[in-house]
């Protein structure tokens, strides 16, 4: 082989990779054209969007919220004031204290809802609104680093970012602590990489605002507050100076409700109460069933009842997780919250807690569940020396032990209460344990994503799922008695519960076949040439989207999930939006959406990011959200696996993320991790059979 042909062959072997991670700079032509007129409500009105400049990603979502998040609160007034002028509203995400500023003065946003501070520096290019809240900053360090104090920060580091108010307080600690060395945090770098680098010992200390340090502390154990200031500082939302009828709008708006906070206090007040706060507060488990975090969006059949029920009395909804699901009672008796759910069994132990249970929402059938390859039981007579795996705090220890007392020789394995029932199946499915007791609507979500579990054979009787209230709280368990009864006969409720626990029949084609087809017809779909054309224009190998493509919806235009998501692509709403592309049901859009968020993803991961595993990464975010890769990286990082590889390193923690002593402690919460594990490694396996039909030369400039 002669040098010119092995040279040529390098560089189209590094041209594919270049086309393969998306790296090539892509034109975006869909960049909104930024105007600089005066834009106050007058001008507001007539357009009839109030546009929202929120402190978040392209997905819309901060992360999965424990506690409350006062950010998240902010923005949910926000579009109720859109709602009281009669406008529509639409979040405008930006990744930074200086972008947002930057986006309010040049008109791509009408006000910023978020948690920015007051300062006469701030005031001289920036109104603000009344204060929302006032707070204190505070000092945060690592919870392991014993050293750590608040007499002498003399010879520590301080990272802060220099476009936020938390710069002022490092300078004047600076004039105090000569020696303390300030760190400027790069605006590209997330907060919680920040706080990482806290955790790790890398700095000593970084500042935040107590209600958002309140917020990290929910879930993270790995950093504490060292020093609280005693300056009071007025948090407010942003608007441009030369719109003065909008402001005037705005603080005629917030004076009128007065902005409720949502505390963590306990408080033991009955539905009059609860309407006074403006905020319901509902225990609930981070589960596939209840509550998850999913494609930017909080989902969950409990989450969505819950909401509706919130909406119906008209206030917000503030949703609780405490860290260990055997805590539900114990702390709605403590009065954290106003009632639990988490599809809970009434038993004697509620007696305990002085607790009482709702009108019947859900019931249930209770199943044996086993190893899809195990035939040996099929009723309960053939449960003999099994061993069956279960939590003693549950409903299945009650029913087991009663199974015992007919003279059945099974016996009981107790799980340990830190793993979630979620990671009971996964430990039967891989051959772990050898089968456990469930409840019909938890089996079919794991059947429904295509576990190797089967049901050996289901219990006669029906168990009632009921929310548990404070024996006190009458008139609230009266309201939630009425609702229950008028929702659960309703279409809202049947479409809830098909779309997160009804098993759907595959309908995909084997792909071996479906491959001697396209190769017959030389093409991979009817949609190649929109798809070679947007990927082109973003810079991504055509064939790997048409992969992805196939994968999210087997080329069906009219596909839509359980989620939201429509089209080819798959693509949610709200993306869609942000994107400015909105008529999504039309292919062209569609895929031109898909591609372009795809390339969105691609530029949120840091440069060291080797060529192939930026693409992995991107799928997997496609997938499971941006925010759920982000913890992987990190819990990677912690494990001592490598951060910057997917394969065997990365995929690795985004699968401890389904269990409970991991995700409890990660931004965005609970995820069925074998979802976008199985994703990237079905879309690579059929990205490389293309490669062998489709071998035709790509060219490495976008047009």
């Amino acid at each position: 082989m002669s040098n010119h042909i092995f040279s040529s062959r390098l560089l189209i072997l590094f041209c594919f990779f270049l086309l393969l991670s998306g790296i090539v700079q892509a034109k975006d032509t869909d960049k909104e054209t930024i105007k600089t007129t005066k834009i106050d409500l007058k001008e507001i009105k007539t357009r009839g969007v109030l546009r929202i400049l929120v402190p978040s990603n392209l997905e819309g979502g901060l992360f999965l919220p424990r506690y409350g998040s006062p950010v998240n609160q902010q923005q949910e007034v926000a579009r109720k004031f859109s709602d009281h002028l009669g406008l529509k509203s639409t979040v405008v995400p930006v990744f930074s204290i200086k972008e947002m500023f930057s986006a309010l003065s040049n008109g791509r946003g009408d006000i910023i809802a978020a948690n920015i501070t007051i300062t006469p520096k701030r005031k001289k290019y920036l109104n603000f609104s009344l204060p929302i809240e006032h707070v204190h900053e505070v000092l945060l360090g690592s919870s392991n680093n014993k050293q750590l104090t608040k007499k002498s920060l003399n010879g520590k580091t301080l990272l802060v970012n220099p476009s936020t108010s938390f710069w002022e307080t490092a300078q004047a600690l600076k004039k105090r602590y000569p020696k303390l060395q300030i760190i400027k945090q790069n605006d590209s770098l997330q907060d919680e990489e920040a706080l990482d680098l806290i955790s790790s010992g890398e700095y000593d200390f970084t500042i935040r605002d107590s209600n958002i340090s309140t917020m990290y502390l929910s879930y993270r154990n790995d950093i504490k507050i060292i020093r609280r200031f005693k300056n009071e500082k007025a948090i407010a939302w942003g608007l441009r100076l030369n719109a003065p009828n909008l402001k005037e709008a705005l603080d005629t708006y917030l004076t009128s409700i007065k902005l409720s906070k949502i505390h963590n206090e306990s408080s033991f007040g009955d539905l009059d109460a609860i309407k006074k706060r403006g905020v319901l507060r509902v225990l609930l488990k981070n589960n596939s069933a209840s509550y998850f975090f999913w494609r930017g969006q909080l989902m969950g059949f409990e989450y969505e009842m819950a909401k509706a029920y919130a909406k119906h009395l008209g206030v917000k909804l503030a949703v609780i997780v405490p860290p260990n699901n055997s805590l539900m009672l114990s702390w709605l008796k403590e009065g954290r919250a106003d009632f639990a759910a988490g599809f809970l069994t009434y038993n004697e132990s509620w007696l305990d807690h002085k607790l009482v249970a709702s009108t019947p929402y859900h019931s249930a059938t209770q199943h044996l569940v086993v190893n899809k390859n195990n035939n040996a039981i099929k009723t309960p007579s053939d449960l003999k020396s099994l061993t069956v795996v279960i939590h003693r705090s549950s409903q299945y220890w009650t029913t087991l032990k009663q199974l015992q007392s007919t003279g059945i020789k099974i016996i009981l394995k107790l799980a340990p209460e830190e793993i979630s029932v979620e990671e009971i199946l996964e430990k039967v499915a891989s051959g772990e344990y050898p089968a456990t007791l469930v409840d019909e609507h938890l089996l079919g979500i794991e059947l429904n994503s295509g576990a190797k579990l089967k049901s050996a054979f289901s219990l006669d009787k029906i168990y009632n799922h009921s929310l548990a209230i404070r024996e006190g709280n009458t008139t609230l368990l009266k309201s939630l008695n009425d609702y229950i009864k008028k929702k659960k006969e309703s279409k809202h409720y049947r479409t809830l519960y098909n779309k997160y626990f009804i098993n759907e029949k595959s309908i995909s084609l084997l792909q071996k076949s479906r491959l001697k087809e396209v190769n017959g017809k030389k093409r991979l779909s009817r949609y190649d040439k929109l798809v070679k054309k947007y990927s082109q224009r973003y810079g991504f190998d055509w064939r790997l989207i048409t992969a992805q493509m196939y994968s999210e919806s087997r080329f069906q235009e009219d596909a839509h999930s359980h989620a939201g998501a429509i089209g080819l692509m798959q693509v949610m709403k709200n993306t869609g939006k942000q994107l400015n592309l909105n008529a999504l049901h039309k292919p062209d859009v569609n895929i031109h959406a898909g591609v372009k968020y795809m390339h969105w993803l691609s530029k949120r991961f840091n440069p060291e990011l080797p060529i192939a595993d930026r693409m992995w990464f991107t799928l997997a975010s496609y997938n499971a959200g941006l925010g759920h890769v982000l913890d992987a990286k990190r819990l990677a990082e912690k494990q001592g696996l490598n951060p910057n590889r997917w394969f065997d390193n990365v995929e690795k923690a985004m699968l401890m993320l389904s269990k409970r002593q991991y995700y409890q402690k990660s931004r965005y919460g609970y995820v069925r991790g074998r979802e976008p594990v199985g994703y990237v490694r079905k879309i690579k396996a059929l990205y490389e059979n293309y490669l062998n039909i489709v071998k035709e030369q790509i060219a490495v400039t976008p047009q």
